[in-house]
């Protein structure tokens, strides 16, 4: 709906109120904190044998690159992702495994 054309959608949405904590989904190591044109402002970590990139958070990471993390512990919090801004507030992720896009659904059972 925000680009007005059809998009290939690689992840997954989960609602969540602007502002909401972000936290991790297992233990891993944070890959890179960066912003992308579309996904916005995202966190990548590696958490062994799946990446998982948490988009659309907002400008402050409370993690860094090479940093060790747990799950549950707390990585951001959710603003837009640029591409999905005419959306309702959500936090949009995508799992990558064995250099492929998966459903994220998948691995969070």
């Amino acid at each position: 709906e925000t680009m007005r054309d059809y998009r290939v959608h690689t992840g997954a949405d989960y609602k969540a109120e602007r502002g909401e904590t972000v936290h991790a989904a297992a233990n891993g190591i944070v890959k890179s904190t960066h912003t992308d044109m579309l996904l916005g402002n995202m966190i990548v970590i590696d958490h062994g044998g799946a990446e998982i990139s948490y988009c659309g958070l907002g400008e402050t990471f409370l993690v860094k690159p090479g940093e060790v993390v747990e799950r549950g512990q707390d990585i951001g919090s959710v603003t837009a992702a640029p591409f999905e801004s005419a959306m309702e507030t959500h936090l949009h992720i995508e799992v990558v495994q064995h250099g492929k896009n998966i459903d994220p659904e998948k691995l969070f059972k």
